[in-house]
């Protein structure tokens, strides 16, 4: 059972389903009338600009549920921004929406850089 309680108040929805794609604005009180297929559900990111929250369905633990904000243990972050809507994205026609993916990073003992998590963030 997804945990609504977790996720921003307002912001965007991205799920991948079996069947298809779902990338849309939301409200939290309108989330239960959506009608999110959780047999097949394979991932959803509800984000807004300060944190995220992701179900993932993994084969062995089922359903996994996270919450991602800065203030996750990184020793850096870097973001960049790429385009999600157009008409045709491949050939770069018509882009028009943005999300920001933001890296966390940590480094080793070794000072080797390891992308430990990231999260999704409307873009500004």
């Amino acid at each position: 059972m997804l945990n609504w309680e977790r996720a921003p108040e307002t912001g965007t929805m991205y799920a991948m389903f079996t069947d298809r794609i779902v990338y849309q604005k939301y409200k939290k009180s309108e989330l239960a009338s959506v009608g999110l297929d959780e047999k097949k559900l394979l991932e959803l990111h509800l984000f807004d600009k300060e944190k995220e929250y992701r179900c993932v369905k993994t084969r062995r633990h089922g359903l996994q549920e996270y919450e991602i904000t800065d203030a996750c243990g990184h020793d850096d972050f870097y973001e960049e921004r790429i385009y999600v809507c157009g008409s045709n994205v491949d050939r770069q026609d018509d882009l028009k929406e943005q999300v920001t993916v933001v890296n966390y990073i940590t480094y080793d003992e070794n000072d080797l850089l390891h992308i430990g998590n990231y999260r999704l963030k409307e873009a500004e």
